[in-house]
């Protein structure tokens, strides 16, 4: 693409004319259509005024070879070492959680097999009362009474309860979910990544 076909579009994707741009610029129309006609080509203030209202580099500009920023070799490799970095901290994240919340709830799976707990049990008792007025046998009266004992049990939701882990719990079942979908997320797109490297060979 050329300085004046980069120029032609950048100008029409901001809704400016030929006159408006001239405008901002302080330059004559005449010398915006030579420009995008290729007839002329801006001087070096110009060019920097250019690539500054448009928020583009002087390298696009004035390189045809370059279709956008992104093609200039130092944006690109910035742009690819500012990924890699990011790849790299969603792997650390994706291992911290899946891990973390893995090894936590293990952790309490087999504490609340080992660790008994103390729990209340209710007892149900029932008592009769009979009373028996001029010979006449009335029917009984029976009365239930709950008792609590203390009682040693062992198993994950006592121990949960005992402990006040459900909160604990929620958030180490959370952290391992996401970290197993944020792995088969990679993993998928590592996969994708490997198809179109074998398909382009």
């Amino acid at each position: 693409m050329t300085f004046g076909n980069k120029i032609q579009k950048l100008r029409k994707e901001k809704g400016l004319s030929q006159d408006a741009l001239a405008e901002l610029l302080c330059v004559s129309r005449q010398a915006i259509s030579k420009w995008e006609l290729g007839e002329a080509m801006p001087d070096i203030s110009n060019a920097i005024q250019l690539s500054q209202f448009f928020h583009v580099s002087l390298d696009f500009l004035m390189n045809d070879e370059y279709a956008s920023d992104a093609d200039i070799p130092a944006v690109k490799e910035t742009e690819q070492n500012e990924k890699s970095r990011l790849n790299k901290r969603v792997h650390i994240l994706t291992y911290v959680l899946l891990i973390t919340g893995a090894v936590g709830l293990l952790s309490i799976f087999i504490l609340s097999s080992l660790v008994p707990v103390t729990v209340m049990q209710p007892i149900l008792e029932t008592q009769s009362d009979i009373n028996i007025v001029e010979q006449n046998e009335e029917p009984a009266e029976t009365t239930e009474e709950v008792y609590y004992v203390q009682k040693e049990v062992i198993g994950f939701a006592p121990f949960i309860s005992s402990y006040h882990l459900e909160v604990v719990f929620v958030i180490l079942c959370i952290m391992t979910i996401s970290g197993a979908a944020m792995w088969l997320n990679n993993r998928r797109k590592f996969q994708a990544k490997e198809q179109d490297e074998r398909s382009n060979t």
